[in-house]
């Protein structure tokens, strides 16, 4: 199998570091003067982030190829599945949620999981 290597230059570095800085900056002092926010907007929110995600792997498709891209994003889906997964391993323990809330947890986490690295095999790559 090959492996997929990603070298970039230190501006590169650099410029991921500055828009993550930014990023960061603007969800935590735009938003600080909400203490709750309604689903809608919680929504809108985390559809910027994947948009954001999305994006920067279309950068990096368009910059250095389809290999490096389905690794970036195979790695986002699993991420993404995690962090979802660990919203509801914190909720649990407070007894609110459904049962089948639960169970929907427990069968979607590993789907999305083994969904995102099928993509690499499926082109015919493999991340490490």
């Amino acid at each position: 199998m090959d492996q997929i290597t990603f070298e970039a230059p230190l501006w590169a570095w650099v410029a991921v570091g500055a828009v993550i800085a930014v990023m960061l900056a603007v969800d935590v002092f735009a938003h600080r003067d909400h203490l709750v926010i309604d689903l809608r907007e919680a929504l809108l929110r985390s559809a910027a982030w994947i948009i954001a995600g999305v994006t920067f792997g279309l950068v990096i498709r368009l910059w250095r190829g389809s290999g490096p891209a389905a690794a970036y994003y195979s790695g986002y889906l699993l991420e993404k599945a995690l962090s979802v997964d660990n919203v509801f391993v914190f909720a649990l323990p407070v007894g609110k949620l459904p049962v089948w809330l639960t169970l929907a947890v427990v069968v979607l986490t590993p789907a999305t999981a083994v969904a995102g690295s099928a993509v690499p095999a499926r082109r015919g790559t493999r991340a490490r």
